[in-house]
Order: C-alpha cells, then structure tokens, then sequence
C-alpha cells in the first residue's frame, strides 16, 4: 500500500459522524482537526470545544440542529489551542462565555486598547458561567 493510500485508509476511519455517548450527551467526529461535543439541557445547550473554523462549526452545527433547535447557552473550552475555540461565532455569535482571569484580562487589555473595546467588548456580552466552589 503506497503511502497515500494508507492516508485515504486512516480518513475513511473519520467520517463525519454524530454519535450519541448517553441521553442527551453527542459527540461530533471526523468534521474538523478535533471533536465537539454537545449536551442538550433543559433550557439550552452547552457546547464543548467549537472546531478550528467556521466552516467545520457550520457544518457541525447543521448536524446538531437535526437533534435539537435548543439555543447554545453555554460553550466550555477544554484548552485554548486554535482547533477547539476558532469556530464559536458560529455556535454563539455575541456571547463570549469566560473564565473570571479572562474576563480580567479583557478589561485591562480594553482599557489600553480602543480597538479591543470596540471589536470584543462592544459586541459581546461576557459573563462568568461556571460557578465556584464554596470555601
């Protein structure tokens, strides 16, 4: 088998697919360089890790919607690497979910940085969506 053939092999093993893990938990597979994972809650649903593009959110997200039309309330981040954050505007186009260090950071950046204020902070609502454990 050349080389390109076994390439051709290990990408059939990736089709894009939706697999369902539990009740109300999926997993999207083979759409980008890594997987999304969607839970489906009451009112809402959390995504966690968005793709590296718009394009593979896009797509990931039209698979999703064929289980749910659910609004995304909240999108967690596994780590800040480019391929799991790259695709949120497409899961949530105004809301940036954060960490309270980097909603700190936006401030003091938006304070040194008109651009910033205008592009991040004006068009977005940014909150604290985990809660902390008590003390």
């Amino acid at each position: 088998m050349t080389p390109v053939d076994r390439l051709r092999t290990h990408d059939a093993e990736f089709e894009k697919t939706v697999f369902e893990l539990a009740s109300d938990v999926y997993l999207a597979v083979g759409f980008a360089a890594s997987n999304v994972g969607m839970i489906v809650g009451d009112d809402g649903l959390i995504i966690i890790d968005t793709t590296e593009s718009t394009k593979a959110a896009e797509d990931i997200l039209a698979e999703f919607r064929k289980i749910t039309d659910k609004p995304v309330t909240t999108i967690i981040y596994t780590h800040s690497h480019r391929d799991h954050i790259s695709g949120a505007t497409i899961f949530a186009p105004r809301v940036v979910i954060s960490s309270g260090k980097l909603l700190s950071s936006l401030r003091f950046l938006s304070a040194r940085c008109s651009a910033l204020n205008r592009s991040v902070l004006d068009t977005a609502t940014i909150g604290i969506w985990m809660p902390r454990a008590a003390k």
